[in-house]
Parts: C-alpha cells; sequence; structure tokens
C-alpha cells in the first residue's frame, strides 16, 4: 500500500498466487483519502482478504512489507491502538 500526500490518496495492489508463485488474478484500488503507512497496509489486506473471500479462497499466506501489521495479524492482536480496529475485521 502506499499513501500520496500530493492528492491526499491511498492505492494498493494484491497478488493472487499459486504454489508455485505464478500470479493467478490481481486487484489494485485507488481511494481518495490518506491513511497513514501502517493503517494503509492494513486497509489493503483487509481489502484483499474480503476479495479473496469472494473468490471462494479460504486457504491463503499473506505476504507484507509492514511487520507491525503481519505480527498483529499472526497474533490476533486484540490492542486499539493506529490499526487495532481494522485487525478485528480480520
Amino acid at each position: 500500500a502506499v499513501s500520496f500526500k500530493k492528492d491526499l490518496s491511498t492505492s494498493f495492489v494484491a497478488i493472487l498466487r499459486d504454489s508455485t508463485s505464478g500470479s493467478i488474478k490481481g486487484l489494485s484500488r485507488h481511494y481518495h483519502f490518506l491513511l497513514e503507512p501502517k493503517l494503509a497496509e492494513a486497509f489493503a489486506i483487509i481489502k484483499a482478504l474480503c476479495w479473496l473471500k469472494t473468490l471462494g479462497m479460504d486457504c491463503i499466506i499473506v505476504d507484507s512489507d509492514c511487520l507491525q501489521v503481519i505480527l498483529a495479524l499472526n497474533n490476533n492482536d486484540k490492542d486499539i491502538f493506529d490499526f487495532g480496529m481494522l485487525i478485528l475485521d480480520c
């Protein structure tokens, strides 16, 4: 996920890969609101998970370059800080 201060927007790309890392489908979105980087990453993951749910995917691995968000997801972190409310949606 990336946030653009100049035009107050946030974008992300999600890629669905198979077990050999081959690309199957992709999703990209652009929103006209600005999010702090950790929140943007959590928001992107939530949107990607919702997309995967519509595709009937239920066994997935999430990759991200934001360790704090991944740790919060893996630990089912219930603390309400920064992106905590989004994590609770997972």
